[in-house]
């Protein structure tokens, strides 16, 4: 087999795009993809059924190894583009999926791959060093029920970064949402998987097809909580999240709580969250 190495900067760092020409022995050495670890604290991988198809996303153009073992430590066998549809021949271990492409059989990460019948959409880039801190098992809904899903639904914590994780960790809070962000840095938290269904909206047809973000503050001090690097972080991941299930990036989809109708009475972020210059930085970052 021939192979051809170009350098590509990608998001995370410079990765290598391999061309490959024949069949024979495995690609050794360098990463050839995307670098799957990256995602490994993302929880936003679709459920796929063995016997079915799935398609390769969300590698920002790069592609997906296909890899000789379930993890990032086995070599790569073959690059699968941005695209390429997949059957899916062995269950997941280790967030990986047996799977055959092209006659080849290897394992690839779920976190880039999605059913071909999945409403979702592309899939964009999310933003890195997410970290996966689950919330309580009896403050959210394993799956979703709702259809597809139409919304992100926009937080303020009403409290602080550290004390908001700890409530959603407590099983008798009955509460959760999907991330939280951090003021002053813009850290983001992961506690609930997109695919599950947290608990933050107070209208639950509105929990089944919504994504919550919550954000570090009060809304009565919006200009000391509500900083740029939230913002601009908020936004790379909500830029992601409505590319990825093709959510409209408006005004009516991209929504505060206090536009979540009845049984919810909540008036957050308020009236210092600046949504023209959110949506915005929203836009320029699909």
């Amino acid at each position: 087999m021939t192979y051809t190495l170009k350098s590509l900067f990608v998001s995370g760092g410079l990765a290598l795009v391999v061309s490959a020409t024949g069949c024979g022995s495995e690609i050794s050495g360098e990463q050839a993809g995307v670098d799957e670890s990256e995602m490994d604290g993302v929880q936003i991988a679709s459920v796929l059924q063995v016997g079915g198809a799935a398609t390769v996303f969300n590698t920002g153009g790069v592609g997906l190894n296909l890899r000789s073992g379930p993890g990032t430590g086995y070599k790569v066998v073959v690059l699968m583009p941005e695209g390429a549809q997949i059957q899916v021949v062995g269950a997941v271990q280790n967030a990986f999926y047996k799977v055959q492409y092209g006659g080849q059989t290897g394992w690839a990460h779920s976190n880039y791959l999605r059913p071909v019948d999945s409403s979702g959409g592309g899939g964009g880039s999310y933003p890195g060093n997410i970290h996966w801190n689950p919330a309580s098992s009896a403050n959210f809904t394993p799956g979703r029920s709702g259809g597809p899903m139409k919304f992100v639904v926009i937080h303020d914590m009403e409290g602080s970064y550290d004390g908001s994780i700890s409530w959603f960790k407590n099983p008798a809070s009955q509460v959760s949402a999907h991330y939280c962000i951090r003021s002053s840095d813009g850290d983001i938290t992961q506690m609930v998987r997109e695919q599950d269904t947290a608990w933050h909206a107070g209208n639950w047809p509105y929990n089944q097809t919504a994504i919550g973000i919550e954000h570090e503050g009060w809304m009565s001090q919006p200009t000391r909580w509500y900083t740029e690097t939230m913002y601009r972080r908020s936004a790379q991941l909500t830029a992601a999240i409505t590319k990825r299930y093709s959510i409209a990036v408006d005004r009516s989809h991209v929504i505060g709580h206090n536009q979540v109708p009845p049984p919810s009475t909540h008036t957050d972020p308020g009236t210092g969250w600046d949504w023209n210059h959110y949506m915005s930085l929203v836009h320029s970052f699909r």
